[in-house]
């Protein structure tokens, strides 16, 4: 039996499937270690996961982001408008026409609007990748599923994804904290070195800081044992919460360069885009080591390019100190 384990992200997922010798990271259809957890729609044809990257920009009104965000959501909670305020473009998700008080994400299938439950499109992202698992594989053509989830996670997301498993003909044999996943394989790791030997207290924190959320587990460690001592998390602290506000001074920058011109998220959703993934990559430059980037969209609204915008490490370091006092 083939057993996959999805480390099913906000931004991205990775996959890793248990054989003989020990646990494999698989590589995706475009030869990556990390998947996009992105679902796109364009005529009848799906991009799902990495196969939709190209398509953020050119098909953003019918492209998904963080379809793992909306899962037991409610119409009208603080937590759903917490997290369309985070979604590059979010008008596609709300009230269904046919079925009052239900959340749906309405995408044009062949010219026609569908409405999807979350469950349904995250049904398509975990097919995605289960066949990527699968194509790595030689003469398998299935697999059974492990899922991580956040720690913070109700019972009616759990239930929601495990629905998503089923609607995609998945066998999940179940969900496991992330953070727990983690000590888990440190555990063993350890464990068989001899770590825990005569050791009484061994206390472990683990820290998982994601695009869309960061969680914190204090683990016990003894030999051929762990207990998980405490768990806490921010819902909705996490990397796209930087890019976004990278994103903003973007915005503010081309504003002034082109004397009004707005490519704001609410103005501009497209123009928007370019500049978040442009935030994102001057952020990894400047958490590696560099001191001050120049960042250059060209084409990025009415013919007129963003040109030679310097953002120092001392902005980041602005942006990242009040979310460093959350953590």
């Amino acid at each position: 039996m083939s057993v996959v384990g999805i480390d099913l992200g906000g931004k991205s997922s990775v996959i890793a499937q248990a054989q003989k010798g020990g646990i494999k990271t698989v590589l995706n259809g475009a030869s990556q270690r990390l998947s996009s957890s992105l679902v796109s729609i364009k005529g009848p044809q799906r991009s799902l996961a990495s196969n939709a990257d190209t398509m953020v920009k050119s098909n953003y009104k019918n492209t998904v982001w963080y379809a793992n965000r909306l899962i037991g959501r409610e119409l009208g909670s603080a937590d759903l408008e917490k997290e369309l305020a985070l979604m590059p473009f979010s008008k596609f998700i709300g009230e269904s026409k046919t079925t009052p008080g239900k959340l749906v994400i309405t995408l044009k299938v062949d010219g026609e609007d569908e409405e999807f439950t979350p469950q349904q499109v995250l049904a398509m992202l975990l097919g995605q990748l289960q066949r990527d698992a699968v194509a790595e594989t030689p003469n398998v053509t299935t697999s059974d599923l492990v899922v991580t989830v956040p720690c913070w996670i109700t019972d009616t997301q759990r239930q929601q994804l495990l629905e998503a498993c089923e609607i995609a003909n998945l066998n999940c044999h179940g969900l496991i904290n992330d953070t727990t996943a983690v000590a888990l394989n440190y555990g063993i790791w350890k464990n068989a070195r001899g770590a825990f030997k005569d050791e009484e207290n061994y206390y472990v924190m683990f820290l998982n800081f994601g695009a869309t959320q960061y969680s914190v587990q204090i683990v016990k460690f003894s030999e051929g044992k762990m207990t998980v001592k405490s768990t806490t998390h921010d819902r909705f602290l996490g990397g796209r919460v930087i890019d976004m506000a990278i994103a903003d001074k973007l915005v503010a920058g081309f504003k002034e360069q082109t004397k009004g011109l707005d490519a704001s998220r609410t103005a501009n959703p497209k123009a928007y885009i370019k500049l978040l993934i442009q935030a994102e990559k001057a952020k990894k430059n400047l958490c590696g080591g560099i001191p001050a980037i120049k960042v250059n969209c060209e084409c990025l609204m009415e013919d007129r390019d963003l040109s030679n915008f310097l953002l120092k490490k001392e902005d980041l370091e602005e942006i990242c100190t009040p979310l460093a006092d959350r953590m």
